[in-house]
Formats: C-alpha cells, structure tokens, sequence
C-alpha cells in the first residue's frame, strides 16, 4: 500500500467513524426528548405520544400536559443545547484549537476588558 491509499483508508474511517457517532447521537436525543415529554408527575405512555403530536388526539390532560407544558421545555433544551455546540465549535475553529474554552485561554477576561472599556 503507498501512502495516498493509507491516507485515504483513514480518512474513510474517519468519516464512518463520525457518521456513526452522529448517528447515535440523534438516536439518544430523540430517546431523551421522547421520555422528556412521557416522565413527570402526570405520566403519558410512550406509545400515546405520536397521537398527541401528530394525529390530533389532543383532547384531555395528557394533550394539555404534553403540549402546553413539556413539548416547550422539551424543544427549548434541544435549542438551547444546539445553541451550545454550535458557539463550542465556531470557537474552537475559529482558534483553530480542538481544546479552545473561554476561560482557559483568556478569551473572557479579555471580553470583560473591552466591556469595561466601551
């Protein structure tokens, strides 16, 4: 093998290794906002859930519970955390560091400087 056939082959590796991570990510974010909306002090059976999303069976408490109280929370958490991710790693590309953080590396106090300044 030369060596533009073992960059490739590991760079195939690479790319099945992050699909399959992504995947099985999305696969437990979905599991979490499904038990997110089915789990609290007014239980719903996961099996309800669909039709209370998507079929129009929203009549009683279990729709009230799942659409008005914790489908918000629910949806809110993935923004919020998607929000998270995205900021982490358009910080550490823009540094060009894989173990770019805030407070490591000064980046906030130097954002307080300048607030203090303007």
């Amino acid at each position: 093998m030369n060596a533009v056939e073992v960059v490739a082959a590991a760079r195939r590796r690479g790319v099945v290794r992050t699909r399959s991570v992504s995947l099985l990510l999305f696969v437990a974010i979905v599991v979490v906002f499904a038990l997110s909306l089915a789990v609290g002090d007014f239980p719903v059976p996961l099996g309800d859930l669909p039709g209370l999303l998507f079929g129009g069976d929203g009549v009683g408490r279990a729709a009230y519970v799942v659409t008005e109280l914790r489908l918000p929370r629910a949806v809110t958490g993935v923004l919020v955390g998607v929000a998270f991710g995205t900021s982490g790693a358009l910080f550490q590309r823009l540094l060009r560091n894989p173990l770019a953080s805030p407070d490591v590396i000064g980046v906030t106090q130097g954002a307080s400087a300048a607030a203090v300044v303007a």
